[in-house]
C-alpha cells in the first residue's frame, strides 16, 4: 500500500507547487464524510501526523470538485472506485513529509508575508478586483473551516513552498537534454527503397489439411463466433407514407406556377473582359480592332492569355459591374463592345456565346413536383403514424400486429452481432440507425419492450426474439477464411525472409542499384522524413525503424500497405544547427523546466518518505471508506 502511495504521490507534487488547496473549495461547501468516527491519526510520516479529520476534509473537497466537473453526484463507493481516497492520502503524505522537514529546519513565514499571500490570492477577490474578506468568510463557512484552521493551512503551505523552491526552484534544463530534444524534433532523413510484393516470391503452395488444422488450432480465438441475436423490427420512414401518385396534376401545377423561377434558366452569355489602365489605352485598342486587327491578335500583342479574361457563361446578375452587364447583354454574339467605363477601369468586352433563357415545361417536372408535395405531406403524417404505433404497443399489441394494423413492413433479422455483423462476419449494411439499434439490441433481452429509436424523419421499433451464445466455430465452418489467412501469413513470412536476406547482403550503393536492376524494380526516394511529421505511406513503426538505422546502412520494413516490404538504404541524415538562444530552443527550455523541477521534487519527496518512514492506519481508513458507502454527496 505504501509503495503504491509513494508512486502516486508524484501526481500531487505539482499541486503542492501550484497553489493553495483552498482553490478547490466551492462556495456551496462540502459535507462531513466520517460522521461519528473518532478523530485520530490516519497516517504518520517521521514525527508528523495526518489526522482523520484532515483526510476527511481533503477527501470531501476533492469529491466536490469532481462532482462539479462531471455535473452529477458521486457516492462513497464510486469515489473509491475512481481512486480518489488513494490520491488524497498520497497528497497528504507528501505534504506531511515536507511539514516534517519544515519543523526540523525550524522554517517559518512572517505574518505580513502570510497576509499578503492571502489577500493577493485571486480566489478571494471581489467584483472590484480587490481582496474581499466577506467572500473568504463565506467560503470558509461553507467548508466548515475556521479562520484559524485556514491560516494554519496557508502557513504550512508557505513553509512547504520554501522547501520545494529550495530543492527544485529555478532548476536549469541541461544543455545536453536540450540538444537531444533538438535532434529528436528536427533531424530529417532521406531513404531510397525498393518495393517487394508477392510477385517476387515463389508461389505459396496450397495448404494441406494438417497445415489448416494446426493453423486453426493456434488461432481459434480469431474464428470464434460472437453472440448473435435475432430481432423483429419495424422501420418507419417517409417512403412508407409518401404517395406521389395521389397528388393531383392541379396541385402540382399550382406549385409549378408559384415557383416557376426554380424551373427557369435566365439568359447567359460567355464573356471575355479586357481591362485597361486608362481610357486612352482602351481607345487605342478599340481603334485597332475597328481597323481589322483580330481579337486574339490584340490579346497576343498585350501578352494576355484568353483564359485569364474569360468570365465564363454568366447571367446578368453574375456580373458585378452594372455598366459592363448592361453593355454585354445588349451585344450580338461574336461582337466586341465599345469602350465601357467600368468600376475597375476602362473595359472592352466580347461575347463569344449566348444561351437563351428557357423554362422547363410542366410535363418534364411534374413527377419531381409531386414527389416534393408527397414528401412534405409525409413529414406531417409520420408523427401521426408514430403515435398510432405507440398507442398500439401500449395497448399490448405485438410488433407483428402493429405492422399489419398500420400497413407497415415487419422485418426479421435472423442474426446480428454486437458490432453489426451477420453470421458470415459481413456487415449488415441496411440496418436502420445501425449504431443505436445494435446498442439497444444488446442492452435488451427477449420479452423486453424497448423505447423506439428516432432519426431524421424515421423511427425504429424492435424486439429481441432470440439469443445465440458465443461459441467456437468448427474448421469446416470457416475453412475458406482459414485457408486465406494461412496463405496471407505464409506470404508475409516469405516476404520478411526475402527482404531480410536482401537487406543483409547489401554492402554499398552499387549493390543496392544492382539489386534494383536485377529485379527490374524502380528505386523510390523518400526525402524529409522526420520523427514528428512522418511520411505518407509509412507507419509510425517504419519511422522508428528508419531512425534506428545508421547513415548509409540498409534495412527493410513493412509499410502502410502490409502486402509490401521495402528494402531501404538511409542515404542522408540532416540535423539543423542548434543555437541555444534561438526562439524555439528557448520555448523548449521553458516548457521542459517545470517537468525537471517536478521530477526533482518528486525524487526528493520519495527519498524523504523512505528515510522518514510512512505508516498508514489501514483499519481506520477502511472504516472511514466503508461507513455509509452509499451516501450521496
Amino acid at each position: 500500500m505504501l509503495n503504491a502511495l509513494r508512486k502516486s504521490a508524484s501526481t500531487w507534487v505539482a499541486k503542492v507547487l501550484i497553489g493553495l488547496l483552498v482553490l478547490s473549495f466551492a462556495v456551496w461547501g462540502v459535507n462531513d464524510f466520517i460522521g461519528g468516527i473518532n478523530r485520530t491519526t490516519i497516517a504518520t510520516v517521521g514525527e508528523t501526523t495526518v489526522s482523520a479529520e484532515r483526510f476527511d476534509r481533503a477527501l470531501s473537497i476533492e469529491i466536490s470538485r469532481l462532482q462539479r466537473q462531471i455535473q452529477q453526484p458521486i457516492s462513497r463507493s464510486q469515489a473509491v472506485a475512481f481512486g480518489i481516497p488513494n490520491q488524497v492520502i498520497s497528497q497528504l503524505v507528501t505534504e506531511a513529509a515536507l511539514d516534517d522537514v519544515s519543523t526540523k529546519l525550524n522554517l517559518g513565514v512572517s505574518d505580513e508575508r502570510l497576509r499578503d499571500d492571502i489577500t493577493e490570492n485571486p480566489a478571494f477577490t471581489g467584483p472590484d478586483g480587490r481582496f474581499d474578506r466577506s467572500f473568504l468568510q463565506q467560503i470558509l463557512q461553507s467548508n466548515s473551516m475556521t479562520e484559524n484552521q485556514f491560516v494554519a493551512d496557508q502557513r504550512a503551505f508557505s513553509e512547504r513552498r520554501q522547501i520545494a523552491e529550495g530543492v527544485s526552484g529555478g532548476a536549469k534544463v541541461p544543455e545536453t537534454l536540450l540538444k537531444a530534444i533538438h535532434i529528436f524534433r528536427n533531424e530529417s532523413r532521406t531513404i531510397r527503397s525498393i518495393a517487394l510484393d508477392s510477385s517476387d516470391l515463389q508461389e505459396i503452395p496450397t495448404p494441406s489439411e494438417q497445415n489448416l488444422t494446426s493453423y486453426f488450432d493456434d488461432n481459434k480465438a480469431r474464428y470464434r463466433a460472437p453472440e448473435y441475436r435475432s430481432v423483429s423490427l419495424i422501420h418507419l420512414t417517409l417512403d412508407d407514407i409518401m404517395d406521389a401518385a395521389a397528388v393531383s396534376d392541379d396541385d402540382a401545377r399550382r406549385i409549378y406556377d408559384e415557383r416557376k423561377d426554380r424551373f427557369s434558366e435566365p439568359e447567359k452569355r460567355r464573356v471575355e473582359q479586357l481591362v485597361f489602365a486608362d481610357k486612352e489605352e482602351a481607345d487605342a485598342a478599340k481603334a485597332k480592332l475597328d481597323e481589322g486587327t483580330e481579337w486574339e491578335t490584340l490579346l497576343d500583342q498585350r501578352g494576355v492569355v484568353p483564359g485569364d479574361i474569360d468570365l465564363g457563361l454568366v447571367a446578368r446578375e453574375d456580373i458585378i459591374d452594372q455598366s459592363v452587364a448592361d453593355a454585354v447583354f445588349s451585344m450580338a454574339e461574336g461582337s466586341v463592345s465599345d469602350v465601357i467605363e467600368g468600376r475597375f477601369g476602362p473595359v472592352l468586352a466580347r461575347v463569344t456565346a449566348i444561351q437563351l433563357a428557357s423554362t422547363r415545361p410542366f410535363e418534364d417536372v411534374a413527377g419531381d413536383i409531386k414527389q416534393e408535395i408527397a414528401r412534405d405531406e409525409a413529414i406531417d403524417q409520420i408523427f401521426t403514424v408514430r403515435d398510432a404505433v405507440e398507442d398500439s404497443i401500449a395497448g399490448g399489441a405485438s410488433l407483428a400486429e402493429v405492422a399489419t394494423a398500420n400497413s407497415l413492413n415487419l422485418r426479421q433479422v435472423a442474426a446480428v452481432s454486437e458490432t453489426g455483423l451477420d453470421e458470415t462476419d459481413a456487415v449488415i449494411s441496411d440496418l436502420p440507425l445501425s449504431e443505436d439499434l445494435t446498442s439497444g439490441i444488446y442492452a435488451s433481452d427477449i420479452g423486453i419492450e424497448n423505447p423506439p429509436l428516432e432519426g431524421d424523419n424515421e423511427f425504429v421499433w424492435y424486439e429481441v426474439t432470440g439469443v445465440t451464445p458465443e461459441r467456437e466455430r468448427t474448421l469446416e465452418e470457416v475453412s475458406d477464411r482459414v485457408q486465406q489467412d494461412w496463405i496471407r501469413d505464409e506470404t508475409a513470412k516469405a516476404l520478411d525472409a526475402l527482404a531480410s536476406s536482401l537487406a543483409g547482403n547489401l554492402k554499398s550503393d552499387i549493390s543496392f542499384t544492382a539489386l534494383a536492376e536485377a529485379r527490374n524494380k524502380p528505386i523510390t526516394a523518400l526525402e524529409g522524413i522526420t520523427r514528428l511529421e512522418g511520411k505518407d505511406g509509412l507507419a509510425a513503426t517504419n519511422i522508428a525503424t528508419i531512425f534506428e538505422a545508421k547513415a548509409d546502412s540498409f534495412g527493410f520494413l513493412t509499410p502502410a500497405d502490409p502486402t509490401q516490404r521495402l528494402v531501404f538504404q538511409v542515404t542522408d541524415v540532416t540535423v539543423p544547427a542548434y543555437f541555444s538562444e534561438e526562439q524555439t530552443a528557448l520555448q523548449i527550455a521553458e516548457a521542459v523546466a517545470p517537468a525537471i523541477e517536478n521530477e526533482l521534487l518528486t525524487q526528493y519527496v520519495a527519498e524523504l518518505q523512505t528515510n522518514l518512514g510512512v505508516s498508514l492506519n489501514q483499519a481506520l481508513l477502511n472504516q472511514m471508506l466503508a461507513g455509509n458507502a452509499d451516501q450521496r454527496r
